[in-house]
C-alpha cells in the first residue's frame, strides 16, 4: 500500500516542478507520471484497507515526498557551489536528530540497546556494511538530484523501486495477477517517461507521419496520371 502513496507523489511533483521551479513538462512527461500513479493504485488494490492511521500515515508521507522533492532540488541549485559530499553531510545532519526523535517515541530504546550488545562479530560486519552502503546510496542521489529535475529524479526512484518489486517477483515473492500488472504498467510508464522513451514516441509518430506523406504522394501520383490521361 505504501508504494501506492509513492507513485501518486510523481504528479504532483511534476506539476510543482512546473509551477514552482520552472521546469518544462511536455505531454509525454505527464502521461508517463499518471501511467506511474496508476501502476501504483494497481499494484495496492488487492491490498487497500481502510486503516485511518495507517492512511494517515501514508498521506504524510506523500506529503512529505512532494516537499522533499521540490525543496531538496530548489536548495541544489541555489548552492551549485557545494560539492557532494558538503550536500549528503548537510542533508542526512538535518534529518538525523528526527530519526532520533521519532525512535525515541516509538520504539523500544532498552531493546534497541539490548539486540545492539548481542550481536555476534558477522551482525555488526552487517550492521557497519549497510551503513556504508547506505552512505553510497545517499552520495549517489545527491548527485542526480544535482543533475536531474525533481521530476526526473521522483520517476527514477519510483523506477528503482518498482525493479526490486520485479526482481522479488520473478524469485518467487507471493503477488497476484493484479499487483505484477500494476508493476509492468508502473515500469511501463517509467520507460516512457525516459529518452528511450521520447525516441519510441518520435519513431512511431514519425512512421505515422511519413506513412501519411507516402499516401498523399500516392494519392497526388494518380490524380496526375488521371489528368495526363
Amino acid at each position: 500500500t505504501m508504494m501506492m502513496f509513492r507513485s501518486v507523489t510523481v504528479v504532483a511533483v511534476a506539476v510543482g516542478d512546473s509551477l514552482v521551479l520552472g521546469s518544462s513538462q511536455g505531454a509525454r512527461q505527464i502521461v508517463a507520471c499518471i501511467i506511474i500513479s496508476l501502476g501504483g493504485v494497481m499494484y495496492a488494490w488487492h491490498d487497500l484497507h481502510f486503516d485511518f492511521e495507517g492512511y494517515v500515515w501514508g498521506l504524510m508521507y506523500s506529503a512529505s515526498m512532494i516537499v522533499n522533492s521540490l525543496y531538496v532540488k530548489s536548495a541544489f541549485d541555489r548552492n551549485k557551489d557545494l560539492s557532494v559530499w558538503t550536500k549528503t553531510y548537510l542533508n542526512n545532519a538535518l534529518g538525523t536528530p528526527i530519526v532520533i526523535g521519532i525512535a525515541l517515541w516509538r520504539e523500544d530504546m532498552s531493546q534497541m540497546v539490548a539486540k545492539g550488545q548481542s550481536l555476534s562479530i558477522w551482525g555488526a560486519a552487517a550492521v557497519t556494511a549497510s551503513c556504508f552502503m547506505g552512505l553510497g546510496i545517499s552520495m549517489s542521489g545527491v548527485a542526480c538530484r544535482s543533475v536531474l529535475s525533481a521530476t526526473s529524479f521522483d520517476v527514477l526512484g519510483n523506477c528503482t523501486k518498482y525493479l526490486t518489486l520485479g526482481i522479488s517477483a520473478l524469485m518467487g515473492s507471493r503477488n497476484s495477477a493484479a499487483s505484477i500488472a500494476g508493476i509492468c504498467v508502473a515500469l511501463g510508464g517509467c520507460a516512457l517517461y525516459s529518452p528511450a522513451g521520447a525516441l519510441v514516441v518520435n519513431a512511431v509518430l514519425g512512421g505515422s507521419k511519413n506513412r501519411q506523406d507516402s499516401v498523399g504522394a500516392d494519392e497526388n501520383t494518380n490524380v496526375k496520371d488521371k489528368k495526363s490521361k
